[in-house]
């Protein structure tokens, strides 16, 4: 590239340009900063009479990968502008790392522009004769593409190395959070913040919707996270310009921190890999490749109410009253033929009580206009009244079993937490022993012709799911027993659960999905309800049981 016709001597009009990306900053030295490289083109311009520096371009934390930077796209457009004439870097991989880009404003567009460039350490002018040799540059530029991918493999070694040791190198810290001044890989609570997070996660426990969450927060003059971060002047790579409105919430970052684990002491990453070092855009990680560590930093929600919002609550999520609270039913009631869930219909105010009503109706036979199913309609008013009812009955069958396990280990002097783990134990062996003689059997029954082909692989993949699942539970009972510390808490929790709404009238939304799986509606009215920690209640009986015939046989 050399520019023809160009006197040596005149005025020209400078750009400095400098760029600075995140690898450069992890892996190369000193003398590729910003200051290092300003004050090498500035060295350089003030021994030149006829060089008028027009304005200093610096692109801090981009990739040279892609000419997709803010200050060298302000460049382009001042070249157009005809304020600048001449484009000086430090050296060629300041201007790009991608041969086949560089190479397009080498031989094309600067030459176009009549745009004088200046590659300082690279010896390079396009005025001089010598800057024409092709091989040349070639070289250098090829050698900056390599160099490129060289330096992103070494980055990605060494990033997901901090990742597996659960250090946090995102950019962007979450809302809540903060660097610690003392290591930049680790969190710490904000605390200017944190309390805003704990109030997020308490609404939407108590069954508010994230909408309703995002008003609330606005309405009481709660900043939202770019605003703040602005406020603070908290820099961040991909700085996300705030909206107008510093109070405006977004509903959709509400739930964002309603699923991130970061809250809970957690560290996910990996998430997402670029598809080249020459390309910016990511594809999403299946979540076997994202990168977990637990227990990294201080949690700000524990982790007991993060599962249980995350397990519950956001999964039985389907629709939100006109008020901002989730319907107190929504996600609950299915149909105990088809397995659809519910659909409400006719809403109205009762004008006795003033109360809205509707009908709940079998989602399928609604959307097939009465071709499939049947009505399966219950009254939501009944539906409480039942619910609330069934509720009260099965708190107190659960506050005499905790009177039975206080009566147990008083009297008879036993460690109830234990036994109780070891009688579940006990049973689950027993019944993996069955499930696994019961499969074995299946292959005979089809050499003689007592199963078909399709019923024994049916047969074989239920028995199958269902080993795996004891096995599980299995695993995790082993590990309760040889933690006794922990024991001592957990065995007792689901009763607490159920303790806490004894004294309640009335059925509220964080009661239904604390305490119920899901609620089935039979077309002559009759209701099945399927209560949480069924499994325990049932062993807890049959522990129980045990310890009263020990009992009567000492």
């Amino acid at each position: 590239m050399i520019c023809e016709g160009i006197n040596k001597n005149r005025i020209f009009n400078v750009a400095a340009y400098i760029r600075l990306s995140q690898e450069d900053e992890d892996v190369e030295s000193e003398s590729n900063s910003v200051t290092s490289q300003k004050e090498i083109i500035n060295q350089y311009i003030n021994k030149r009479e006829n060089f008028k520096i027009v304005d200093t371009y610096i692109d801090d934390g981009f990739t040279g990968t892609n000419f997709n930077r803010p200050k060298f796209q302000k460049l382009l457009i001042d070249i157009e502008d005809k304020k600048i004439d001449t484009v000086i870097v430090k050296d060629l991989s300041r201007l790009g790392r991608n041969y086949v880009e560089v190479g397009k404003y080498l031989e094309e567009y600067f030459p176009k522009n009549n745009i004088r460039f200046i590659a300082i350490n690279d010896n390079m002018d396009s005025l001089d004769r010598i800057y024409s040799n092709d091989m040349m540059r070639t070289f250098r530029t090829l050698l900056n593409d390599e160099y490129s991918r060289d330096i992103s493999n070494k980055v990605r070694t060494v990033l997901y190395s901090k990742m597996k040791n659960g250090e946090y190198i995102s950019s962007s810290v979450p809302y809540g959070y903060k660097r610690s001044n003392k290591d930049r890989y680790r969190l710490e609570i904000d605390t200017e913040t944190s309390n805003n997070v704990k109030r997020i996660f308490d609404l939407a426990i108590k069954g508010k919707s994230c909408k309703y969450i995002a008003d609330y927060l606005g309405k009481i003059g709660v900043m939202n996270p770019s605003s703040y971060k602005e406020s603070k002047q908290i820099k961040t790579r991909k700085f996300q310009e705030s909206t107008k409105d510093k109070y405006h919430w977004d509903s959709s970052y509400i739930l964002e921190i309603l699923k991130n684990r970061v809250y809970c002491g957690d560290t996910v990453q990996r998430k997402y890999r670029k598809i080249s070092y020459k390309i910016n855009k990511k594809v999403k990680n299946d979540v076997k490749d994202w990168i977990t560590i637990e227990d990294t930093h201080q949690a700000i929600i524990d982790k007991e109410i993060f599962n249980k919002l995350n397990n519950n609550l956001l999964n039985k999520i389907e629709r939100v009253n006109d008020d901002g609270n989730y319907d107190l039913f929504s996600g609950l009631v299915r149909c105990a033929d088809c397995g659809r869930g519910m659909n409400k219909y006719g809403n109205r105010v009762n004008k006795k009580t003033g109360k809205k009503t509707y009908t709940l109706y079998c989602g399928y036979y609604m959307k097939s206009k009465g071709k499939v199913c049947s009505k399966h309609s219950i009254g939501s008013e009944k539906l409480k009244e039942i619910v609330l009812e069934t509720i009260k009955i099965q708190i107190d069958l659960i506050l005499n079993i905790k009177e039975e396990l206080k009566s147990i280990s008083q009297n008879k002097k036993i460690d109830f937490n234990s036994k109780f783990l070891k009688t579940n134990l006990e049973e689950l062996k027993k019944e993996l022993l069955k499930k696994i003689e019961y499969k074995k059997e299946l292959y005979f029954d089809w050499k003689n012709e007592l199963l078909s082909k399709e019923d024994f692989f049916e047969y074989k993949s239920t028995y199958e799911n269902d080993i795996e699942i004891i096995e599980t539970k299995i695993e995790e009972i082993e590990k309760e027993i040889a933690e006794q510390n922990i024991i001592e808490n957990k065995s007792i929790k689901w009763i607490l659960e159920y303790e806490k709404y004894k004294n309640c009238n009335e059925l509220t939304r964080e009661m239904l999905v604390n305490l119920i799986d899901m609620i089935y509606i039979h077309e002559n009215k009759n209701i099945d309800i399927k209560f949480k920690y069924n499994d325990i209640y049932k062993s807890t009986i049959k522990f129980i049981e045990k310890c009263k015939n020990e009992s009567e046989d000492l």
